[in-house]
């Protein structure tokens, strides 16, 4: 084959993988990791898992917590737990010393209700998909629950 022959279909091959991309190839599956969580943030605590599934060009997160109520604990006190949502998060810094932004939010609803000191609960299962160019860009990805008014970090990183 000629040098000018072998050019022309190595041009022709990149403007081919330029526009469709490499991905006649199935893509290849990562390992599931599973996260334990065993973390307070004032009056909640949190023990259970994550699942991180690979599903393609996503990533699923499978959550399975509890929560105990801590009424005492000094930071978020509340005569009740009221919980409306739970947030999983990709973020990204900005810069050194600056807040965090978000990349890609999944929020589920729930109603989930705690009342008496101590008391324990399973949250429902909860499932949230990311993409996995936010996972990869993200400075970290973060679980959270929430009443509306007030937030509840689980201080776990699921990258």
């Amino acid at each position: 084959m000629k040098v000018s022959s072998l050019v022309k279909a190595t041009v022709c091959a990149m403007y081919i993988l330029a526009f469709n991309g490499c991905v006649s190839e199935p893509q290849s599956h990562e390992e599931t990791k599973l996260t334990t969580i065993d973390k307070e943030y004032g009056t909640l605590w949190f023990k259970g898992t994550v699942t991180r599934v690979d599903v393609g060009t996503e990533y699923e997160y499978q959550v399975d917590i509890s929560a105990t109520f801590r009424p005492d604990a000094p930071i978020n006190r509340v005569a009740a737990i009221n919980l409306t949502h739970c947030d999983l998060q990709a973020t990204i810094r900005r810069g050194e010393g600056e807040h965090v932004d978000s990349l890609q939010l999944s929020r589920q609803p729930l109603t989930f209700h705690l009342s008496d000191a101590n008391e324990t609960k399973r949250l429902p299962p909860l499932l949230f998909r990311l993409k996995k160019f936010s996972v990869a860009k993200a400075y970290r990805v973060v679980l959270g629950v929430g009443d509306g008014h007030i937030g509840w970090p689980i201080s776990i990183e699921l990258k």
